[in-house]
Parts: structure tokens; C-alpha cells; sequence
């Protein structure tokens, strides 16, 4: 029994390997932009120490990996299928855990809790916005 409930390949897979990786590169790419938007927000608007950046980049990149679980686990939109209990249990655990050590400040520089919201909606933006360019990248790519 699996964790999750994605829905499973029609047929057996045939592994492109070379579609697999032209079709990775835009999504990393927009992944990377994104990246550097948020970090260039809290250097440049938010004029946060480097402290706070650390803490902000470690943040971003734990909401941005379990947000991209639930994008890459389907190949049509993220909402097809209900991901299992279990996997959002976990995941949301995460996120409490890495927002609350980055709002307390444990063994890291605090950030205000009004920017860890920010950042959580600014990342779920992204992440609809990227599984868009995801189902685009795999129908064209022909990845089934």
C-alpha cells in the first residue's frame, strides 16, 4: 500500500529520459527565478540583515520542495487527484515546524510572522503558476 493517491500511468511508462530532462529544465528555471525574486524582495525592499536572509532563503526553499511534491506528483493539474492523508499530514507538519523556527528565531535570525504568510502566498502563487507551465511542458513533451 502506498502513501499517496496519485493517479497511476494508463499503460507502462516508456522512459524518455531526454523528455524528462528538456521538460525539467523550464520548470527549474522558473523554480530558479523565483528564488532569486523572493531573495532579491528581502535584500532589496525588506533591506533584511544576512541573518534574516539565510532564514528566509531556508524558508522559501522548504515551502517551495513540499509544494513541488504535490505539483509533480500528477500529470494533469495538481488538483486531480487528493493527495493521502498521510502526505499532507507530514507536509503540513513541516510547514509549521520550519515557520515556527524561523518566527521564534531557533538557532536562526527571526522573521516577522507577517512575512513567513507573505512568503506562504506568495509561494502557493507559484507553485499554480508552475503546475500550468508543468501540464503545458508534459503534453508537449509528450510525457505520459
Amino acid at each position: 500500500r502506498t502513501a499517496d493517491r496519485a493517479t497511476p500511468s494508463p499503460r507502462p511508462n516508456a522512459w524518455r529520459v531526454q523528455n524528462l530532462v528538456l521538460a525539467a529544465i523550464p520548470l527549474a528555471l522558473f523554480k530558479l527565478v523565483f528564488c532569486i525574486a523572493v531573495l532579491a524582495f528581502g535584500a532589496f525592499r525588506l533591506h533584511l540583515t544576512s541573518g534574516a536572509l539565510q532564514t528566509l532563503t531556508f524558508t522559501m526553499l522548504v515551502f517551495a520542495g513540499q509544494g513541488m511534491n504535490f505539483v509533480l506528483r500528477e500529470r494533469g493539474p495538481l488538483w486531480t487527484s487528493r493527495p493521502s492523508t498521510l502526505m499532507m499530514s507530514f507536509s503540513l507538519m513541516d510547514i509549521a515546524i520550519i515557520s515556527t523556527v524561523a518566527i521564534t528565531g531557533f538557532l536562526t535570525p527571526s522573521l516577522p510572522v507577517r512575512l513567513i504568510l507573505e512568503l506562504l502566498g506568495a509561494t502557493v502563487l507559484f507553485l499554480l503558476a508552475i503546475d500550468q507551465v508543468k501540464v503545458v511542458l508534459l503534453r508537449y513533451m509528450r510525457i505520459d
